[in-house]
């Protein structure tokens, strides 16, 4: 993979915050089901869960695609489609997305790089 394709890269910081304890359960285990079926998907670079030390009920996903056709398909990936379906029974809230960048190097990216992808 040529540097420039890391810069075309699509990342995103997903926020979801559960309405309630039973919920968050619900949400953590459909998060991480998510997380496993995805980190099968060309064009996966990274797809880490995380949920926050200072208010349990929000959980983080950290979610890299090679470009943005990767993303679009993931998204319309049938999992994905009802893992948001589901998604609508368990949130206090709608869910935020943040589209994000990498201003740094992309050869400080190269430890978190999938087999799948080579770097030359």
């Amino acid at each position: 993979m040529e540097n420039s394709t890391l810069t075309t890269a699509k990342t995103l910081l997903v926020n979801f915050t559960a309405k309630d304890n039973q919920s968050s359960i619900e949400l953590k285990n459909a998060l991480n089901y998510l997380a496993d079926i995805s980190r099968n998907e060309k064009g996966f670079i990274r797809y880490e869960v995380f949920r926050s030390d200072n208010y349990h009920l929000d959980y983080y996903v950290l979610q890299t695609w090679s470009d943005e056709r990767a993303l679009e398909k993931h998204l319309n990936q049938d999992h994905v489609l009802e893992f948001a379906a589901q998604c609508k029974l368990l949130l206090a809230r709608p869910l935020n997305i943040v589209p994000l960048s990498m201003p740094f190097k992309a050869e400080w990216l190269k430890p978190l790089i999938s087999n799948s992808i080579s770097l030359n």
